[in-house]
Protein backbone atom coordinates (compact mmCIF):
# COMPACT_ATOMS: atom_id res chain seq x y z
CA UNK A 1 0.00 0.00 0.00
CA UNK A 2 1.36 3.24 -0.86
CA UNK A 3 0.80 6.03 2.39
CA UNK A 4 1.95 9.12 0.05
CA UNK A 5 1.63 10.36 -3.46
CA UNK A 6 3.12 13.77 -4.04
CA UNK A 7 1.69 15.10 -7.41
CA UNK A 8 4.45 17.45 -9.67
CA UNK A 9 4.10 19.01 -12.82
CA UNK A 10 7.05 20.64 -14.94
CA UNK A 11 7.77 22.42 -17.71
CA UNK A 12 10.55 23.26 -18.66
CA UNK A 13 12.59 23.26 -15.57
CA UNK A 14 16.18 21.57 -16.08
CA UNK A 15 17.49 24.41 -13.74
CA UNK A 16 15.96 23.05 -10.72
CA UNK A 17 15.07 19.37 -10.71
CA UNK A 18 17.65 17.53 -8.73
CA UNK A 19 16.80 20.36 -5.71
CA UNK A 20 13.03 19.96 -6.29
CA UNK A 21 13.65 16.02 -6.10
CA UNK A 22 16.39 16.18 -3.09
CA UNK A 23 13.75 18.38 -1.19
CA UNK A 24 10.79 16.46 -1.93
CA UNK A 25 12.67 13.03 -0.92
CA UNK A 26 13.76 14.59 2.40
CA UNK A 27 9.87 15.63 3.73
CA UNK A 28 8.39 12.34 2.31
CA UNK A 29 11.33 10.51 3.87
CA UNK A 30 9.48 12.40 7.81
CA UNK A 31 6.83 10.77 6.62
CA UNK A 32 6.63 7.41 5.38
CA UNK A 33 8.73 5.37 3.07
CA UNK A 34 5.55 3.89 1.30
CA UNK A 35 5.64 7.26 -0.75
CA UNK A 36 5.44 7.61 -4.92
CA UNK A 37 6.66 11.05 -6.36
CA UNK A 38 4.88 11.26 -9.92
CA UNK A 39 6.42 13.96 -12.14
CA UNK A 40 4.12 14.83 -15.07
CA UNK A 41 6.91 16.77 -18.03
CA UNK A 42 3.90 18.96 -19.91
CA UNK A 43 5.80 18.73 -23.22
CA UNK A 44 9.54 20.38 -21.89
CA UNK A 45 11.79 20.91 -24.75
CA UNK A 46 14.84 21.30 -22.72
CA UNK A 47 17.03 19.18 -20.26
CA UNK A 48 13.73 18.34 -18.07
CA UNK A 49 12.98 14.97 -18.67
CA UNK A 50 16.51 13.30 -19.30
CA UNK A 51 17.29 14.62 -15.61
CA UNK A 52 14.08 13.05 -14.43
CA UNK A 53 14.89 9.54 -16.47
CA UNK A 54 18.50 9.92 -14.27
CA UNK A 55 16.61 10.56 -10.87
CA UNK A 56 14.26 7.88 -11.74
CA UNK A 57 16.80 5.32 -12.32
CA UNK A 58 18.17 4.90 -8.56
CA UNK A 59 15.05 5.60 -7.10
CA UNK A 60 12.14 3.20 -8.16
CA UNK A 61 9.22 5.17 -6.33
CA UNK A 62 9.62 8.56 -8.67
CA UNK A 63 7.00 7.61 -11.83
CA UNK A 64 7.30 9.86 -14.89
CA UNK A 65 3.87 10.67 -16.70
CA UNK A 66 5.46 12.62 -20.43
CA UNK A 67 2.72 13.99 -22.25
CA UNK A 68 2.71 14.13 -25.85
CA UNK A 69 3.21 18.04 -25.65
CA UNK A 70 2.55 21.16 -23.63
CA UNK A 71 -1.28 20.58 -22.76
CA UNK A 72 -0.95 23.35 -19.48
CA UNK A 73 -0.53 23.33 -15.75
CA UNK A 74 -3.73 22.13 -14.84
CA UNK A 75 -3.82 19.46 -17.11
CA UNK A 76 -0.80 18.09 -16.48
CA UNK A 77 -1.50 18.14 -12.61
CA UNK A 78 -4.68 16.01 -13.60
CA UNK A 79 -2.92 13.73 -15.42
CA UNK A 80 -0.55 13.13 -12.42
CA UNK A 81 -3.78 12.81 -10.05
CA UNK A 82 -5.49 10.48 -11.80
CA UNK A 83 -2.35 7.92 -11.72
CA UNK A 84 -1.69 8.57 -7.73
CA UNK A 85 -2.55 5.71 -5.84
CA UNK A 86 -1.73 6.95 -1.85
CA UNK A 87 -3.74 7.37 0.78
CA UNK A 88 -2.70 11.15 0.99
CA UNK A 89 -2.15 12.86 -2.00
CA UNK A 90 -0.30 16.20 -2.55
CA UNK A 91 -0.23 18.55 -5.26
CA UNK A 92 3.09 20.38 -5.37
CA UNK A 93 3.99 23.25 -8.06
CA UNK A 94 7.62 22.66 -9.62
CA UNK A 95 9.33 26.23 -9.40
CA UNK A 96 10.03 25.34 -5.52
CA UNK A 97 8.03 28.26 -4.94
CA UNK A 98 5.96 26.17 -1.99
CA UNK A 99 8.00 24.40 -0.10
CA UNK A 100 8.19 20.33 -0.01
CA UNK A 101 9.66 20.88 3.68
CA UNK A 102 5.48 22.10 4.52
CA UNK A 103 4.51 18.23 3.37
CA UNK A 104 4.98 16.33 6.58
CA UNK A 105 2.56 19.46 8.26
CA UNK A 106 0.06 18.68 6.04
CA UNK A 107 0.08 14.93 5.93
CA UNK A 108 -0.10 15.50 9.67
CA UNK A 109 -3.10 17.46 9.99
CA UNK A 110 -5.25 15.18 7.63
CA UNK A 111 -4.03 12.39 9.47
CA UNK A 112 -6.26 13.87 12.67
CA UNK A 113 -9.50 13.12 11.08
CA UNK A 114 -10.80 16.38 10.99
CA UNK A 115 -9.75 16.96 7.32
CA UNK A 116 -9.97 15.42 4.40
CA UNK A 117 -8.50 18.69 2.49
CA UNK A 118 -5.91 20.63 3.70
CA UNK A 119 -4.65 24.00 2.07
CA UNK A 120 -1.22 25.96 2.22
CA UNK A 121 -2.14 29.25 2.80
CA UNK A 122 0.13 31.64 2.53
CA UNK A 123 0.98 34.34 4.78
CA UNK A 124 3.65 36.16 2.59
CA UNK A 125 4.42 36.23 -1.37
CA UNK A 126 7.85 37.25 -2.73
CA UNK A 127 6.12 38.51 -6.44
CA UNK A 128 6.79 41.45 -8.21
CA UNK A 129 3.58 44.02 -7.77
CA UNK A 130 1.98 44.58 -11.03
CA UNK A 131 2.11 40.10 -11.37
CA UNK A 132 0.67 40.48 -7.62
CA UNK A 133 -1.90 42.96 -8.45
CA UNK A 134 -3.01 40.60 -11.49
CA UNK A 135 -3.43 37.42 -9.34
CA UNK A 136 -5.68 39.51 -7.04
CA UNK A 137 -7.66 40.90 -10.04
CA UNK A 138 -8.00 37.44 -11.25
CA UNK A 139 -9.12 35.82 -8.32
CA UNK A 140 -11.64 38.62 -7.92
CA UNK A 141 -13.25 38.51 -11.11
CA UNK A 142 -13.51 34.54 -10.47
CA UNK A 143 -15.58 35.09 -7.32
CA UNK A 144 -17.75 37.57 -9.06
CA UNK A 145 -18.18 35.19 -11.78
CA UNK A 146 -18.73 31.67 -10.50
CA UNK A 147 -20.46 32.42 -6.93
CA UNK A 148 -17.49 30.02 -5.50
CA UNK A 149 -15.34 31.77 -2.62
CA UNK A 150 -12.43 29.88 -2.95
CA UNK A 151 -10.39 30.39 0.42
CA UNK A 152 -7.97 33.36 -0.05
CA UNK A 153 -3.88 33.15 -0.29
CA UNK A 154 -4.40 29.22 -1.40
CA UNK A 155 -3.10 27.67 -4.94
CA UNK A 156 -2.49 24.10 -6.35
CA UNK A 157 -0.54 23.21 -2.80
CA UNK A 158 -2.33 20.93 -0.89
CA UNK A 159 -3.16 17.54 0.06
CA UNK A 160 -6.29 15.59 0.12
CA UNK A 161 -7.28 12.27 0.88
CA UNK A 162 -8.82 9.39 -1.08
CA UNK A 163 -12.49 10.09 -0.25
CA UNK A 164 -11.85 13.87 -1.58
CA UNK A 165 -9.56 13.28 -4.40
CA UNK A 166 -12.32 10.51 -5.94
CA UNK A 167 -14.59 13.59 -5.37
CA UNK A 168 -12.50 15.73 -6.98
CA UNK A 169 -11.24 13.62 -10.37
CA UNK A 170 -15.02 12.69 -11.09
CA UNK A 171 -15.92 16.53 -11.79
CA UNK A 172 -16.37 16.59 -16.04
CA UNK A 173 -14.88 19.94 -16.81
CA UNK A 174 -11.95 20.22 -19.42
CA UNK A 175 -11.23 23.62 -19.19
CA UNK A 176 -10.31 23.20 -15.21
CA UNK A 177 -8.96 25.79 -12.39
CA UNK A 178 -7.97 22.87 -9.91
CA UNK A 179 -8.11 25.76 -6.60
CA UNK A 180 -11.69 26.15 -7.86
CA UNK A 181 -13.16 23.16 -8.49
CA UNK A 182 -11.07 21.39 -4.80
CA UNK A 183 -12.89 23.80 -2.97
CA UNK A 184 -16.02 23.77 -4.81
CA UNK A 185 -16.84 19.59 -3.80
CA UNK A 186 -17.04 20.04 -0.25
CA UNK A 187 -15.69 18.35 2.39
CA UNK A 188 -13.97 19.15 5.72
CA UNK A 189 -11.05 21.81 4.41
CA UNK A 190 -8.28 22.66 7.03
CA UNK A 191 -5.40 25.04 6.28
CA UNK A 192 -1.13 25.33 7.16
CA UNK A 193 0.06 28.36 6.65
CA UNK A 194 3.34 29.39 5.41
CA UNK A 195 5.91 31.82 3.59
CA UNK A 196 5.90 31.67 0.03
CA UNK A 197 9.28 32.40 -2.13
CA UNK A 198 10.29 33.39 -4.93
CA UNK A 199 11.20 30.92 -7.87
CA UNK A 200 14.45 29.04 -7.14
CA UNK A 201 15.87 29.64 -10.14
CA UNK A 202 14.44 29.84 -14.22
CA UNK A 203 11.08 32.31 -15.57
CA UNK A 204 7.62 31.52 -14.41
CA UNK A 205 5.85 29.56 -17.01
CA UNK A 206 2.72 31.32 -16.33
CA UNK A 207 1.67 34.11 -19.11
CA UNK A 208 -0.16 37.17 -18.22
Amino acid sequence: MIYLSVIVPLYNEESLVEELFGRILSATQQIDNKSEIIFIDDGSTDQTLPKLIDIQKDHKHVKIIELSRNFGHQAAYTAGLNHAKGEVVVMLDGDLQDPPEIIPQLAEKLETGNFDIVYGQRTARKEGFPRNILISLFHWVFKKLSKVNVPKNVGNFSAMNKNALKAFLSLPERNRYLPGLRFFIGFKQGFVEYKREGRYSGKAKMSI
